[in-house]
């Protein structure tokens, strides 16, 4: 593929962002989580044709990746493919960015642990051994 033929696949299209001075601009751990993307991209979906992504595919490696690897991992799936469009929209491949409103996916909300000891109340463990004391010294 020469550098004037648009990506034909995402493989083609993260290649030419790994050679973008827009790539580097992003923090290193930016640039480890999209690696780490791309690493988990089976190789069917890697050679899925840029043209021919939308919404609903977002939305499907988001949900894969976030069951697969946590919610975080979602996200930035779904944030290079976002990014991927974005270039193919701005290099003339694609009309119309059709991944733009595909939301990101909320941190999920733990459930409370009955793992964790159960804290005593201090006045209500004075008051019963206070109380046994008491009885005790009355029968006696």
């Amino acid at each position: 593929m020469s550098i004037l033929d648009p990506p034909r696949t995402l493989a083609d299209a993260m290649e030419d962002f790994e050679n973008s001075n827009a790539y580097w601009s992003y923090p290193i751990s930016v640039r480890s989580r999209f690696q780490q993307v791309v690493s988990w991209w089976p190789e069917r979906d890697a050679s899925f044709p840029l043209v021919k992504v939308n919404a609903t595919f977002a939305k499907m490696q988001r949900d894969r990746a976030a069951l697969a690897q946590g919610y975080r991992a979602g996200n930035f799936a779904l944030v290079l493919l976002q990014t991927l469009v974005v270039r193919a929209v701005d290099a003339g491949a694609l009309s119309s960015n059709r991944v733009k409103q595909v939301p990101k996916l909320a941190p999920l909300k733990g459930s409370p642990s009955r793992d964790r000891r159960q804290i005593k109340p201090i006045r209500g463990g004075l008051l019963v051994e206070n109380n046994l004391a008491k009885a005790e010294n009355s029968t006696a």
